[in-house]
């Protein structure tokens, strides 16, 4: 199935519909984790502290591709919500990763037109890498959600390069704490 013939799922609301009328966080949350561990895991006190994402609103859902094997893709769902990020297989709807924006790094996106490449940085995690003819919405959300919950910008690198392999964190390199994000040239 092409990315182009597959309809966006209707139920998107901006982070704005979502966060108005003030922060819901009490003072409480909003005054950090003293412990050390959990900022290098990147867990944030404004994630459900026992997991129970009952309450939390698809923002956007939107079909991507990831690869499978050699040069074969497969067809999976991106849901962004308003305390994660969900990829999910588009067959039966089984949850493949779930990533809360406390443990995002950043994200690197591809500057040629096709395919439409991107990598989502995970901390102390392996990253994704995903394809998808509507990338530069995916970011959009994905940052102001980040901003809105961190009150933090999320860093996006552009690359002139079709595949972004190179900048994919594998399991491996999780494991030993490299990381393959682009650095920051200033």
């Amino acid at each position: 199935m092409n990315l182009q013939e597959t309809e966006e799922v209707e139920q998107h609301r901006s982070p704005e519909e979502i966060f108005e009328g003030g922060d819901e966080s009490s003072e409480d949350e909003q005054s950090g984790s003293d412990n050390e561990e959990e900022e290098k895991r990147g867990v944030d006190s404004w994630e459900p502290s026992d997991g129970n994402f009952e309450n939390e609103k698809v923002l956007k859902e939107i079909p991507i591709e990831k690869d499978a094997y050699l040069f074969f893709k497969k067809s999976y769902w991106l849901v962004i919500t308003d305390f994660r990020i969900i990829i999910r297989d588009k067959t039966n709807t089984e949850e493949k990763r779930t990533i809360p924006y406390g443990r995002l790094k950043g994200i690197t996106k591809s500057t040629i037109e096709n395919p439409k490449a991107m990598v989502i940085h995970v901390k102390m995690e392996h990253d994704e890498g995903i394809y998808c003819y509507k990338m530069d919405e995916i970011s959009d959300m994905i940052k102001r959600v980040y901003a809105q919950l961190t009150k933090k910008n999320l860093p996006v690198f552009h690359v002139p390069s079709k595949d972004l392999k190179m900048y994919v964190t594998k399991e491996k390199d999780a494991l030993l704490e490299i990381s393959r994000m682009p650095v920051r040239k200033f």
